[in-house]
């Protein structure tokens, strides 16, 4: 386990290592195809700037198709980042996510909507027939969300990388302003996607102060996958809303929420009566070997139905003698008593089926069928008087709803953030890594007493070890991504979904509560396990001189109880003679 436990926690850190070094957002622009068989005549954008930070667009293209086709795509982004820079020319990456809405189509023609990456794609004309030229006039809002101090910035790409011509020259564009600014602050750039050449050497400007108005006309072509942007820092207040991104505060509510269901579950179906060990050195009246692995920790394992072996050599049924250095002999004494078990009585009769006398190596992948069979009778007749259902069902629903946080949270991340499911890696490898403790953590609270004392030490520690690693991991990526710019921060909200998953796995792991008979019967396991674990050899010494035989009937539950190498060590140590039944040293192989 500690194998695997080390490649998953190496593989992590290099991919840690490796995207906290990638500084460039690869899937920040959509990549597009230049169209030979379109020609752009005319490229006309009408802007008009909302008091709420808005931009209401109207385009007008108009297109010549070498050969008839059926339309155009149109490729509008909605989310990326701004370039910002304050009163001393420091530069700072803003991000920012676009609410899109397309307000009219004026194209006499039909338009399709999709997403396609950090782009609303919209799709002109109809299947039912062609064209060779067209005029595209249609209408769209975008309100730009940011995350920060203030929100007073005018950015709008007004001629597109997006577009899969050449934007030619003489295209047009009027921003309209919904008050008065300094119109000659405004800034405009061009060139392809993250070039940021001034403009002034293509276009030609029109002021017109009394409209809070800027029309400008292009004197030059702009080239395949080059667009025009404008810029400027409108002062503060100059809008009236605040758009912010608002995902923060439902994570964190639907996180708390299920944190709340997760307790409520806990408070109502997981509330375990108190286990309570009585000194025991007999094994429990009426519960063979297999019936106790199976009440100890609610499964019954292949060592928990290989131990009824033991167990009928201890009652006479059958006697067992080693075959060379790594093989066993089983021999019949008798039949079973028809007062055992149906599914005691499967097996003998399957175990002795062709001769009296078996061999353990003829078994392999034989008995197999046998063995299920064998699980599926004890768990029939024992599988109401474990673990409630109720509470079963709660722990399914807990586990499943604690997954949900760090994977929503990396899920709206990703949504937002323009580097796109890159964003998803790290996060899945962080959401592996919790879930692997998770499942640890419910396993060694299950098989707490079917495990050994160093188990019971390394399975807590390996669960928790993997899960804090997961959330560090990440929380360092993120926390890079922040500073660099290129995630929203949420880092508050972050930590109340580590905080809240640790709490939700404590929760999860005590939930399956035992029924009231369960508990009776583990009052009384648990101290024979305390006694085979932590009896010192004195006081077995002592027992020894007035029932020799008794630890020999405790052996098969040794072995259910993950303690049978530690027990058979005792009585070697104890130099008890070996019982009649039983050869001096048995080796049954789980």
């Amino acid at each position: 386990m500690k194998k695997w436990i080390t490649c998953i926690i190496m593989a992590v850190m290099m991919a840690a290592m490796i995207f906290m070094g990638t500084g460039n957002n690869v899937f920040a622009n959509d990549e597009v195809t230049y169209d030979s068989n379109m020609q752009t005549k005319k490229f006309d954008v009408d802007v008009k700037v909302g008091e709420d930070g808005s931009y209401t667009v109207t385009e007008n293209i108009k297109v010549k198709f070498v050969n008839p086709r059926h339309g155009i795509y149109r490729y509008i982004p909605y989310k990326g980042k701004v370039i910002t820079s304050d009163k001393n020319g420091d530069q700072k990456k803003l991000l920012y996510y676009a609410d899109f809405t397309l307000l009219s189509n004026d194209s006499k023609t039909d338009v399709d909507e999709d997403s396609d990456g950090n782009s609303q794609v919209l799709r002109f004309g109809s299947a039912d027939y062609t064209v060779s030229k067209g005029n595209y006039r249609f209408t769209y809002q975008l309100i730009p969300k940011y995350q920060g101090d203030t929100y007073d910035y005018l950015y709008y790409n007004i001629f597109p990388t997006l577009w899969r011509n050449k934007i030619p020259e003489g295209s047009t564009f009027t921003i309209h302003f919904p008050k008065k600014t300094d119109l000659k602050s405004v800034n405009f750039f061009y060139g392809r996607y993250g070039e940021s050449k001034n403009a002034k050497d293509v276009l030609t400007l029109k002021y017109n102060e009394k409209n809070a108005q800027i029309t400008g006309t292009l004197k030059k072509t702009l080239p395949f996958k080059n667009g025009l942007t404008c810029y400027s820092d409108l002062g503060d207040g100059y809008f009236t809303e605040r758009n912010e991104i608002g995902a923060g505060g439902f994570i964190f509510v639907v996180t708390i929420g299920i944190l709340l269901i997760t307790a409520v579950l806990f408070a109502r179906f997981g509330r375990d009566e108190k286990i309570i060990p009585s000194i025991q050195y007999q094994p429990p009246e009426g519960m063979d070997s297999a019936v106790v692995g199976y009440v100890i920790d609610g499964s019954v394992d292949d060592k928990d139905v290989i131990s009824l072996i033991l167990y009928w050599a201890d009652k006479g049924y059958l006697k067992m003698k080693e075959k060379g250095k790594e093989d066993m002999e089983f021999i019949k004494l008798k039949d079973i008593p028809e007062s055992e078990p149906r599914y005691q009585q499967t097996m003998f009769k399957e175990l002795f089926k062709k001769k009296d006398q078996v061999n353990a190596s003829s078994l392999q992948y034989k008995f197999a069928d046998t063995v299920a069979i064998v699980k599926d009778d004890i768990k029939y007749e024992y599988r109401k008087k474990i673990y409630t259902t109720s509470s079963k069902s709660a722990r399914i629903i807990s586990f499943v709803l604690m997954q949900l946080p760090i994977c929503l949270f990396a899920f709206v991340m990703m949504l937002y953030s323009p580097d796109g499911i890159l964003n998803l890696i790290l996060p899945l490898m962080a959401w592996i890594l919790y879930f692997i403790g998770m499942f640890l953590a419910c396993h060694s609270v299950d098989k707490w007493y079917a495990i050994s004392k160093g188990a019971r030490t390394g399975l807590p520690i390996a669960s928790a070890l993997l899960s804090i690693l997961g959330f560090i991991f990440y929380g360092l990526y993120y926390y890079v991504k922040i500073q660099r710019g290129e995630l929203f921060d949420f880092f508050g909200v972050y930590l109340v979904i580590v905080v809240v998953s640790f709490i939700g796995v404590i929760l999860t792991v005590f939930m399956k509560r035992r029924t009231h008979q369960c508990v009776e019967w583990m009052g009384y396991l648990a101290g024979l396990r305390d006694f085979i674990e932590t009896a010192e050899l004195d006081r077995m010494k002592v027992l020894a001189k007035d029932q020799p035989g008794m630890f020999y009937h405790i052996l098969p539950y040794s072995m259910v109880f993950g303690l049978f190498d530690l027990y058979a060590k005792k009585l070697d140590a104890l130099k008890l003679p070996a019982p009649c039944l039983l050869y001096t040293s048995p080796s049954p192989r789980d």
